[in-house]
C-alpha cells in the first residue's frame, strides 16, 4: 500500500510539475503580446503611378529652372541673390513672422542696425 501511495505521489507531482510549465508558458504569450509588424501594408508597397502630362509644369520649363540654378551655382553671387529671391518669396506666401525673425527685428533695432 506505501508502494501504491508512492507512486501516485511521483505521478502527480510529475503533472503538477509539468502543467506548471505549460501554464509558464503560456502567460509568456498574455503578458508580452506580439509586437505589430513593420512591415507595409500591401497597398503602400505598390508604387504610386505619377501622371505623364504634368500641366503644371512643362518640360522646358523644368530645363530653364535647371539652367538657371546651374548658372546661380556657378557664380557665388548668383546662389545668394537666388537665396534672397526665394526668402522673399517664402514671406510674401507666409506674412506671420515667427518668433526667431521678430527677434532678429529687435535684435537689429537694439544695435541699430535698422
Amino acid at each position: 500500500m506505501h508502494h501504491l501511495f508512492s507512486n501516485l505521489q511521483k505521478s502527480l507531482h510529475k503533472v503538477l510539475v509539468s502543467t506548471l510549465i505549460v501554464l509558464l508558458s503560456l502567460s509568456v504569450f498574455v503578458l508580452f503580446p506580439a509586437q505589430n509588424s513593420l512591415a507595409a501594408a500591401p497597398s503602400l508597397r505598390q508604387p504610386i503611378q505619377t501622371q505623364k502630362d504634368n500641366s503644371n509644369q512643362s518640360e522646358t520649363a523644368r530645363e530653364k529652372a535647371y539652367d538657371q540654378e546651374i548658372n546661380a551655382l556657378n557664380n557665388p553671387q548668383g546662389l545668394e541673390k537666388e537665396y534672397k529671391e526665394n526668402l522673399e518669396a517664402y514671406e510674401e506666401t507666409q506674412p506671420d513672422k515667427g518668433i526667431i525673425q521678430e527677434a532678429k527685428s529687435l535684435v537689429e533695432k537694439a544695435t541699430g542696425k535698422q
